[in-house]
């Protein structure tokens, strides 16, 4: 069972799957949650367990069961403490659904920023490592497109970077676990100073597409999958079968129907 949803963003949010018999016993692992179904919850597995999420999933279903069961002793006794007890464990619970595991406005903005660049607001640093090497490989492929000056360069002089870079030197930045070099972004990102992405231009793609023969045979494939990555930062994800966008809240592909993430 999945409980202790925190950290919601739109409709995004860390949730922990539990061992549950009869209550909440044993936290298996957290989940970055992009969607919730019928049959379970569609997103990706974290590097840790969160432990905010740990804390919310027993808070949430024990203080309502010690108030109710507080209240009953109350009223069959007639004591006054124990109603009072019902009072406490009722506002702890309300204190537990509001404020418990509840973004920053900062930290808000800053994960709107990873979800407008990649579809996800999950932060780099809750991701496995094979998962966060996966996306900092796809951001290089979209940045070598983009722009020749290699990208740790310009974290050097942060008030350098071109505003239709900006948010993508962040995303790498977030994604090679360079916190201060990302910190050093933000407040122009904060500020409004960045533009869209920029595109790449027709004469790049051009010198691209004449790679030299004496190149592996998978240059052209890795092209196409940059060129998807691309896309995929302005459109949405890219179904893994057919190539179809299907927009940034998409779950399953408009092409050929199959789904866009992982069912947990």
């Amino acid at each position: 069972m999945f409980l202790g949803r925190v950290e919601a963003l739109e409709h995004e949010s860390i949730q922990t799957k539990f061992f549950v018999l009869g209550i909440p016993l044993i936290p298996m692992a957290s989940f970055y949650v992009v969607a919730e179904e019928y049959q379970g919850v569609r997103g990706q597995a974290l590097a840790d367990v969160h432990g905010a999420s740990v804390l919310a999933g027993y808070l949430r279903i024990l203080l309502p069961v010690g108030a109710v069961l507080a209240g009953v002793l109350g009223h069959v006794e007639r004591s006054g403490s124990s109603w009072a007890l019902c009072v406490v464990l009722s506002l702890a619970f309300l204190a537990s659904m509001v404020f418990l595991g509840r973004l920053s406005e900062e930290e808000r903005a800053k994960r709107s920023c990873l979800l407008r660049l990649l579809g996800t607001g999950v932060p780099p640093e809750y991701l496995q490592s094979d998962a966060r090497d996966a996306q900092l490989t796809r951001l290089s492929a979209i940045y070598g497109l983009l722009d020749d000056t290699p990208w740790r360069d310009r974290l050097e002089a942060p008030d350098e970077v071109p505003a239709d870079l900006l948010t993508l030197v962040y995303g790498l930045a977030r994604h090679a676990l360079e916190r201060e070099a990302a910190d050093a972004l933000w407040p122009r990102i904060a500020a409004g100073e960045a533009k869209p992405l920029r595109q790449p231009d027709a004469a790049r793609l051009a010198m691209d597409d004449e790679a030299p023969a004496s190149e592996p045979a998978k240059k052209p494939k890795a092209r196409r999958k940059a060129r998807r990555a691309a896309r995929v930062v302005q459109d949405g994800p890219a179904c893994p079968a057919c190539d179809t966008v299907s927009g940034e809240d998409a779950t399953f592909c408009k092409g050929c129907g199959e789904p866009l993430g992982a069912l947990v």
